[in-house]
């Protein structure tokens, strides 16, 4: 696990750090949340490939309100879950598996406990019918490839999901590795990662 830290994200930086990286945002469009392979692989490895080679973001997603608007509870909704758990949230840029720079994920938070790292974050703050959907349903089916990709990148033992919407109850999420999800991406994320670099190589003229 390679920590970036000082990076805000959404800034210039934190995209350029992106580039050509499958990240846990991502990751759906090669895993859906049922654990099938996506048929979505193909736009994915196109979209790493030609951030690659030209250097820029070529996804044209701008946000949404309600993404605005999770940016801008995320420092309420960490105090929260600090205050809630008695754990340590500490902000970081972006996290690479490993020094190839090829996967990685950017939590809203690590967890510490003193000096050790032990679990990542992933926070959210939707609009009130899909917060109270996963009140109801007791999980957040949704985000699993993402989480389990988390975990997957950073091999740490547990990451925390919370849910955050002023004048309701949280929703309160502990998630540990899934045998078949992390083995899944051992299994598909190589020759995922190999086809890119294979497709820039040939586009390059290498």
């Amino acid at each position: 696990m390679i920590i970036v830290p000082n990076l805000t994200q959404g800034s210039a930086e934190w995209l350029a750090t992106r580039l050509g990286v499958l990240t846990a945002s991502q990751v759906v469009k090669l895993h859906t949340p049922t654990g099938k392979l996506s048929s979505q692989r193909k736009d994915l490895v196109a979209t790493l490939v030609a951030e690659t080679l030209l250097g820029e973001p070529v996804d044209d997603f701008q946000g949404t309100y309600w993404t605005e608007r999770g940016t801008m509870l995320e420092d309420q909704a960490l105090a929260y879950f600090s205050l809630q758990t008695d754990l340590e949230p500490r902000q970081v840029g972006f996290v690479y598996r490993n020094e190839n720079k090829d996967a990685g994920c950017s939590p809203d938070a690590l967890i510490y406990s003193g000096d050790d790292c032990v679990a990542g974050l992933e926070l959210k703050c939707p609009k009130a019918g899909t917060h109270v959907g996963y009140l109801l349903d007791e999980r957040a089916d949704k985000y699993t490839p993402q989480v389990q990709f988390s975990l997957w990148v950073t091999q740490l033992p547990a990451w925390y999901f919370m849910s955050y919407h002023v004048g309701l109850p949280p929703f309160f999420a502990k998630v540990l590795p899934d045998d078949a999800w992390q083995d899944a991406f051992e299994t598909h994320v190589p020759d995922f990662l190999e086809e890119v670099r294979a497709a820039v190589h040939k586009l390059r003229g290498e």
